[in-house]
C-alpha cells in the first residue's frame, strides 16, 4: 500500500469540523510519542535557525506499538515538494533507543499526540 499525505486547512472551528466528520466510520483513537534524534556530525539532520528540520530520524510509540522512521524532505528552492520516507516496525522501542545512543545520534525533542482517526471507504483522516 502506498501512503498519500494531503495537508488541508480548515477554515472553521474545530467543533463544527469534527460535528461534519461524524458523518464517516470513527475508528477510534490513538496516543503517539514520536521521539527525534539528530546527528550532530550531519549538517541536514540539525535544526536550522527558524528550527525547522529537512531530514531526521524517529522512533515511534503508537500505542505500544514501535518503530523507526527516516524521513528527507525535498524541495525545489524554499517550497516543500514531497518526502521520502523509510519505516519499519520494530520489537523493542526501549532497546532501540540504546542503539541509537550508541550510534551516537542525540535526542533532540519528543512529542505528545492524541489523534482521532475517520475512514470513508478506502480512505482515512485524521484529525
Amino acid at each position: 500500500m502506498k501512503e498519500i499525505e494531503i495537508l488541508v486547512k480548515v477554515l472553521e472551528p474545530k467543533k463544527s469540523a469534527l460535528k461534519k466528520l461524524a458523518k464517516f466510520h470513527l475508528t477510534g483513537s490513538s496516543t503517539i510519542e514520536d521521539n527525534y534524534y539528530y546527528n550532530p556530525n550531519n549538517k541536514n539532520m540539525f535544526p536550522k535557525k527558524d528550527f525547522g528540520i529537512t531530514e531526521f530520524f524517529r522512533i515511534r510509540n503508537q500505542d505500544g506499538k514501535y518503530c523507526l522512521t527516516y524521513k528527507k524532505d525535498n524541495f525545489s528552492g524554499k517550497k516543500w515538494l514531497y518526502s521520502d520516507e523509510n519505516e519499519t516496525k520494530i520489537e523493542d522501542g526501549e532497546i532501540a533507543k540504546k542503539i541509537i545512543s550508541n550510534l551516537g545520534l542525540k535526542p533532540l525533542v519528543t512529542v505528545h499526540n492524541k489523534r482521532t482517526f475517520f475512514y470513508y471507504k478506502n480512505y482515512g483522516m485524521v484529525e
